[in-house]
């Protein structure tokens, strides 16, 4: 880990640690506030000495470091390891008159109250509207670990305005995010099928899911290197700097975005980037506000997110081959785009030639019983890659549960995971051998349709936590 020196005038633009046994790894910026460091993390060495030598430097006048610490294996500092119990504002109560959308679709389920990532408690009522259904019927959807009973069915039809009013008591869910399947009915033929997501405020919250040496995992092991349990507040700015993360994505010359959702700074009040209860984090998908254009002009109407462990320049935490893990819940819906992966910390300071990119998972929300893990490898602008795409999950409720999505990055290869069982293999890819920064952000799909009306347009993906292991 290395901090930068707040009194120095010039900063650090990046810069190379050199081991006594003849290798080396790239380190990129690294930030003058004296606070936030730039951490790379890897393999255990056995050398005689380290060498930190300054490669380039950004503004003029003075330069240097505040500091430098070599940790040793099993000491490696973690960023927020907490296990200490939950604030007592979680289980406050919410209004028993939930936030509700102006008005309905004049065809297809339109899901009106609550809207959808309600915070809601106890006896929870839903309206629907669902013109020219018969029926419609409802599964309230928790984790499979749930120490309740998964509710029956819920058949409701609706009235004469076509609404139809269901009600479930959520006291007897877990704690944290629920989605519910909803299907309107007419006679005995299926017209649509939505799946909404509610906040559940009340019923036990999970116990948190610490790593376990008793057991195998991908990490056994290997050194905690890296862990972001968001059981505190976090702070973000689109280039990462003054903050914890990036929510954009970090490119050698600034940030950038992709898809058709805004990767907005939550700064402006959009409430896209937050943790919840001190005990996920929720990247919120949403209209942009009225009044609000695009601001790359790309005629986008939505807002997304992104939390980078690089900023703009390459500051911020990357490691050296290693285990990747994030735990996270995506929703369902059409054009809905989920991501957790890795790019190299080499290419923030200056433009490599060969920029490696490996996608932990990547979700569609419109099948969530599949998901892809990809590699690519960018070399002068040309790009090779392999997509191990397939059905995941044997049904859509497992697939709209929380899992865990890893990759270990070897020497020799990439071995991906789901739930701590392998899922596919490939040779490593040109570039890999670079420290990897990691990247989670939910965007909307450039390739395939986007339709959630039914919802309001909004949505959440989950993220429990965020480790790393070398």
């Amino acid at each position: 880990s290395v901090f930068g020196s707040p009194t120095a005038p010039a900063s650090v633009a990046s810069a190379m640690l050199r081991f006594s046994d003849g290798t080396s790894i790239p380190v990129g910026g690294v930030l003058r506030d004296g606070i936030r460091p730039t951490t790379v993390a890897f393999a255990a060495k056995s050398v005689a000495w380290v060498r930190f030598e300054i490669t380039a430097v950004s503004g003029s006048g003075g330069f240097g470091i505040g500091e430098i610490a070599v940790h040793r294996v099993g000491s490696t500092p973690q960023k927020s390891m907490s296990i200490s119990p939950p604030d007592a504002g979680i289980g406050t109560a919410v209004s028993t008159e939930p936030e509700c959308l102006a008005g309905a679709r004049t065809a297809g389920l339109t899901v009106l109250c609550p809207r959808s990532n309600t915070t809601i408690q106890g006896t929870t009522a839903m309206k629907i509207s669902a013109p020219g259904a018969t029926s419609v019927v409802a599964r309230v959807w928790q984790s499979s670990t749930s120490p309740y009973p998964e509710p029956a069915p819920i058949t409701v039809v609706p009235d004469g305005r076509g609404i139809a009013t269901l009600a479930f008591d959520a006291a007897r869910l877990a704690h944290g995010p629920i989605n519910v399947e909803l299907r309107a009915f007419s006679g005995s033929t299926i017209l649509e099928t939505v799946w909404a997501q509610l906040f559940n405020g009340s019923g036990p919250q999970t116990p948190r899911l610490l790593p376990s040496p008793a057991s195998f995992t991908p990490s056994s092991g290997m050194t905690l290197a890296y862990s972001e349990e968001f059981t505190a507040p976090v702070s973000f700015s689109r280039t990462g700097v003054g903050a914890d993360y990036a929510s954009a994505k970090p490119e050698w010359w600034g940030a950038n975005e992709f898809g058709q959702a805004v990767f907005a700074d939550p700064s402006a009040g959009y409430d896209n980037l937050t943790v919840v209860d001190d005990d996920f984090l929720k990247i919120a998908l949403k209209p942009l506000p009225a009044g609000v254009t695009d601001p790359n002009r790309w005629g986008r109407g939505h807002i997304g997110g992104m939390l980078s462990s690089a900023r703009v320049g390459g500051s911020g935490f990357s490691a050296q081959y290693g285990y990747f893990e994030a735990r996270m819940l995506a929703p369902g819906g059409k054009g809905i785009w989920p991501a957790f992966w890795l790019l190299p910390n080499d290419n923030l300071p200056s433009a490599q030639s060969i920029v490696a990119e490996i996608d932990v998972v990547e979700i569609y929300g419109h099948n969530p019983m599949g998901n892809c893990q990809s590699i690519h490898s960018y070399r002068s602008g040309v790009a090779t890659s392999k997509n191990f795409c397939g059905t995941r999950f044997d049904s859509v409720q497992l697939g709209l549960e929380w899992h865990t999505y890893g990759v270990k990055v070897g020497t020799d290869n990439v071995v991906y995971y789901i739930d701590g069982r392998q899922v596919a293999t490939v040779p490593q890819v040109p570039g890999g051998d670079s420290p990897m920064f990691f990247m989670a952000n939910f965007a909307l799909s450039d390739d395939w349709p986007i339709d959630l009306a039914a919802t309001g347009d909004e949505a959440a993906l989950y993220v429990d936590y965020i480790r790393v292991y070398t």
